[in-house]
């Protein structure tokens, strides 16, 4: 096992992009954490657990079970009142509705599904009634902001903060960080810390309207499944649903991968997507990552096989690899 430490400095761009008084606050903020060590392991098979993608029946299966069913919930916020303060909680079956979604993912793309963290719920909590408060997100709230703690400070430098409009289920919060939208989140941290291979456990607070997701209460796991590549959208039977605006990202399970020269080509429907556009690659937080946006024309709700190459790969110094996968969306609610 090789330990990576992750610098507590912040990247300029995100420090620049932290949203203020009057933006919009339903851009969810990927942690910059003040200290966590990370881990690297070898590649490995998918988790045995994972959800088969090459079997239609059984993603539509979990994609019923895990997502459309927080879809069908709005977030409980139980004993939470904003102009006093009270953090409240979340009810139980809220919960389980987020990190079913979050899980949902996870075993799309291979990965173990997480637990929930109970030891950070609260710090957690206090997190949320301080985003919901100020209706702002920020990983360094000051003290200014209404219901300010030094829990919810704690905890907001080490979560995925999301601070949204009442109305939206328990689902559209963990899409909203999958999709990662938002010239502030082209490195999709939050997508990325989500499909770690290595994280085991997440404490979750909310209210009506946030989610904090607490990612570091406990130890990494490196004997955890580690694929050679994660995607997202995952490679095989995926809902059309959660293609995420356009963003596309893949990732690889060697600490050593290198996507500095690396060009995308995407067939969909047995045509080229021409326009795609790809972003500076990613080393920080989690795998060595590769994102690209799809032109403006892509559909927002795609139906068909989408069949991508990223070559030109460099791999532990040696060139030319490539990664050859097909996305075959079916439509989905």
């Amino acid at each position: 096992m090789r330990l990576r430490h992750i610098a507590a400095a912040v990247v300029p761009l995100l420090v620049a992009a932290g949203l203020t008084p009057g933006a919009d606050a339903r851009v969810p903020h990927e942690p910059q954490p003040r200290s966590q060590s990370e881990v690297s392991s070898p590649i490995t098979p998918r988790a045995a657990m994972a959800i088969d993608t090459r079997d239609k029946a059984e993603v539509q299966t979990a994609y019923r079970q895990l997502w459309r069913s927080a879809d069908a919930q709005r977030p409980e916020w139980v004993g939470g009142n904003v102009r006093t303060c009270q953090s409240g909680r979340l009810s139980g079956s809220s919960t389980n509705k987020q990190l079913g979604a979050i899980n949902f993912a996870r075993l799309l793309a291979g990965l173990t599904p997480l637990a929930l963290d109970s030891d950070t719920v609260e710090e957690a909590q206090a997190a949320a009634i301080m985003m919901t408060a100020k209706n702002a997100v920020n990983h360094y709230p000051p003290r200014s902001w209404p219901c300010w703690s030094q829990l919810g400070y704690d905890a907001a430098g080490l979560s995925n903060l999301y601070q949204g409009v009442r109305g939206e289920s328990n689902a559209a919060k963990i899409e909203s960080y999958l999709d990662d939208w938002g010239n502030i989140n082209r490195e999709v941290g939050h997508r990325r810390w989500f499909l770690y291979p290595y994280l085991t456990a997440i404490g979750i607070g909310g209210t009506a309207t946030a989610n904090v997701s607490y990612l570091f209460g406990q130890p990494f796991n490196d004997a955890a499944p580690n694929p050679e590549w994660v995607s997202w959208p995952a490679a095989g039977w995926f809902p059309s649903r959660l293609d995420p605006r356009g963003r596309w990202s893949l990732s690889s399970g060697d600490d050593g991968a290198d996507f500095s020269d690396a060009t995308v080509r995407v067939k969909f429907d047995q045509k080229w997507v021409k326009g795609i556009t790809v972003h500076e690659p990613e080393t920080s937080p989690g795998k060595p990552t590769l994102v690209w946006e799809m032109p403006d024309d892509w559909p927002a709700d795609p139906v068909g096989k989408a069949r991508v190459m990223v070559e030109d790969i460099t791999i532990d110094g040696i060139s030319g690899h490539r990664q050859v996968y097909a996305v075959k969306f079916f439509r989905s609610r």
